[in-house]
């Protein structure tokens, strides 16, 4: 029996020793650690978490928790006291914002409260076709801890160097690239800058520049004006362009009001098209490559109409012009065409600074046989970068041809067939003819309408003495000028 009290007496003991350890134990939660970064590889995708102890003396670890709706869910614990740093291999911050939040555990297994909450940048990227734009958006770093000086935004083609393309301030996470290579993977990266210094960089967001490539250049070659007041314009454009949507503009001023005149489809590296004019109009074009939601992407270079204008003063015609507008070479030079006995033959080469010619129809006078002498002008052009140098032509302008009427003032009518009748000559043929010969006292000797007949000084059927005769002339031309003449002719025999 002895022995049995003995047994009690000590498990007594022992069960009231536990239960003074027990209630003993240490129940105080450490204090909180201060998050102070998170940030993600953009190669990886990993993130990488920074904090600051919370100052208690007894700390065994740290859990680390994803944080959202004010919630936290632990998914991994470190247990090295001295810890300040953790590497998240298996977050989704590529396709979300991740948002973090840490407690400390003391060697009794007491939490501390949740520290501050901090969340990844998630970078979207996306390409505007219509405006060849890429644009970027992010959200916001939390600044209720930290204050964000601006956002950095790097990006790298094609796996080249990383380059800054902007930056962004802290009230703004959107930024835009204006213009881009087609066939290309861009990559970028939003870094935010916190004070004091420390870098929070977002995930990498790469998109293919795969759309279609529009035309680098578009050259407007030349124009043309025929004589029924027809335009032909040429252009060519960028070989490697996959556009093949564009539009013709039209003005009447080089710098504003262009209006469409009409849409083409094409795909053959060059487009001529056609449209008609009013004499003396200048009209400038342009062509314009359209994206797919139907906008002017890229223009060419404006193109002009080259008007002439012609006067003549007894034998010499004055020639003025407007100056061509505007190749993307320059104007080598003009050159002046006449059309003469039905071929136009240049007559002259004028400096590109000039844009008048005079031209003397004097050594021309006996071998003008029309009514009307026409002229166009040509501009040549020089250093185009993309295309073969061109020529723009104006439309053909006129004057009257100068009016030669020679009339003998006597001839022989002796039948030796040498100058026996008396014939007006004329450098042209007339659209109406009358010659009427009289006497001195007024008695009508001769009348016809036929240029082509003479007089051989004869009335009702008798030959006339020498004596001085007058005559009466009067035609009217091609272009329905009506000339008079009048004189005397001398028969002698």
């Amino acid at each position: 029996m002895r022995s049995t009290h003995h047994i009690y007496k000590y498990l007594i003991i022992i069960i009231f020793g536990v239960s003074s350890v027990l209630f003993a134990q240490d129940i105080e939660r450490p204090l909180s650690p201060f998050l102070d970064l998170v940030t993600v590889n953009p190669a990886t995708g990993h993130v990488t978490l920074n904090w600051s102890p919370g100052g208690s003396p007894d700390v065994a670890g740290y859990i680390i928790y994803t944080y959202l709706n004010g919630e936290g869910s632990g998914f991994d614990t470190i247990y090295n006291p001295i810890a300040t740093m953790y590497t998240h291999t298996k977050s989704n911050a590529d396709i979300i914002s991740v948002s973090y939040v840490v407690a400390a555990i003391d060697s009794s297994g007491n939490r501390s409260p949740l520290s501050n909450h901090l969340g990844t940048i998630y970078l979207t990227t996306t390409i505007d076709t219509c405006r060849h734009e890429i644009n970027l958006v992010w959200n916001k770093y939390n600044e209720e801890y930290h204050t964000v000086n601006e956002y950095i935004i790097k990006f790298s083609k094609d796996n080249g160097p990383t380059l800054i393309a902007g930056n962004s301030p802290n009230d703004d996470t959107t930024f835009t690239i204006g213009s881009f290579e087609t066939g290309s993977e861009y990559c970028f990266v939003i870094e935010a800058n916190i004070e004091p210094a420390s870098i929070s960089s977002s995930i990498m967001s790469c998109k293919e520049t795969d759309i279609f490539r529009p035309p680098d250049w578009i050259n407007a070659d030349y124009t043309r004006i025929d004589e029924n007041g027809e335009i032909e314009i040429s252009f060519t454009y960028d070989p490697m362009s996959e556009i093949d949507q564009f539009i013709l503009e039209r003005s009447e001023n080089p710098a504003t009001d262009f209006t469409l005149i009409e849409s083409v489809t094409n795909n053959s590296g060059s487009i001529i098209l056609y449209d008609r004019t009013e004499r003396e109009k200048i009209f400038y074009y342009r062509l314009a490559a359209l994206n797919e939601c139907s906008e002017p992407l890229v223009y060419s270079n404006i193109a002009s109409l080259i008007i002439t204008k012609a006067d003549i003063t007894d034998k010499l015609v004055s020639l003025s012009w407007n100056h061509y507008y505007k190749w993307q070479g320059d104007i080598e030079h003009y050159m002046v065409y006449r059309n003469h006995q039905g071929i136009y033959l240049e007559v002259a080469v004028v400096s590109p600074g000039d844009s008048t010619f005079s031209d003397d129809l004097y050594p021309l006078y006996p071998e003008i046989t029309g009514d009307l002498i026409c002229y166009y002008v040509i501009a040549g052009e020089t250093g185009n970068p993309h295309v073969t140098d061109a020529e723009s032509r104006s439309r053909a302008v006129c004057v009257e041809a100068p009016v030669r009427i020679f009339v003998p003032n006597a001839f022989t009518p002796d039948d030796d067939t040498v100058n026996d009748t008396f014939l007006p000559v004329m450098s042209f043929t007339p659209s109406k003819y009358n010659l009427i010969i009289k006497s001195r006292n007024g008695i009508t000797l001769f009348e016809s309408d036929d240029y082509l007949k003479s007089w051989s000084a004869e009335y009702r059927g008798e030959k006339l003495p020498q004596d001085v005769y007058l005559w009466f002339l009067e035609v009217k031309t091609p272009s329905g000028r009506t000339l008079t003449r009048n004189g005397t002719v001398t028969i002698i025999f």
